[in-house]
């Protein structure tokens, strides 16, 4: 999918959900303010968890040039993320302050595991530096909002560990868990290939993508 292509999702997406509605919410998530879900409706805690989740998943696909079915299995011991280094310039994103240079240059990473031909690679014994290819380090793009991993990973992470899990994931919990028609989230199920393919159809429709 081209960037115009995912541009206009992400006006479509902002159609449907205005981003002041989800970067307000996670602002009061991560200050503790106790008020942040008191007015918030099932409708509306599904509406934000399928946009949010779509976009983290839409943009890591992107960033990777990944498959969906290696993508649905991610964990979260595949991410390396360390908070020193990220928060900064996630919290300019949450409060519409331009990043700095350092700021450009924070990161986390993302480790493949299910990356189709990689096993083999390793039972060929390929030198380590050809086992690198399943590694990504993903940087802030704020000139790219339709593409930014960074900005919606971390975004999404916030949503799933405060609304639906009030608490950090664990090393064996799904990135993209499976969620119910009630918009309850299936902690240990990931997300069926099917249901992401229903979401890029919705997408793709809604932003009149032939």
């Amino acid at each position: 999918m081209s960037k115009g292509f995912m541009d206009r999702i992400l006006t479509w997406v902002h159609k449907c959900c205005p981003s002041e509605t989800y970067m307000a919410l996670v602002r009061m998530l991560l200050e503790g303010d106790k008020a942040a879900t008191k007015n918030l409706t099932l409708e509306l805690r599904t509406l934000i968890t399928r946009i949010v989740m779509y976009q983290a998943f839409s943009t890591t696909a992107w960033n990777l040039w990944t498959r969906c079915f290696e993508l649905i299995k991610l964990k979260r011991k595949d991410l390396t993320i360390d908070p020193s280094e990220v928060n900064m310039a996630f919290g300019k994103y949450l409060y519409n302050e331009p990043l700095s240079t350092k700021d450009l240059h924070a990161r986390f990473e993302v480790f493949l595991s299910n990356r189709k031909g990689w096993q083999r690679k390793v039972d060929k014994g390929l030198k380590e530096a050809d086992l690198h290819s399943n590694r990504y380090k993903v940087y802030p793009q704020p000139d790219m909002p339709g593409c930014d991993c960074f900005f919606w990973m971390l975004l999404w992470l916030a949503l799933l560990e405060r609304i639906h899990y009030n608490g950090e994931l664990e090393p064996d919990d799904f990135i993209f868990p499976a969620i119910g028609s009630n918009g309850i989230v299936h902690r240990g199920e990931h997300i069926s290939h099917d249901a992401v393919q229903a979401w890029i159809d919705e997408a793709t429709t809604g932003a009149g993508i032939p």
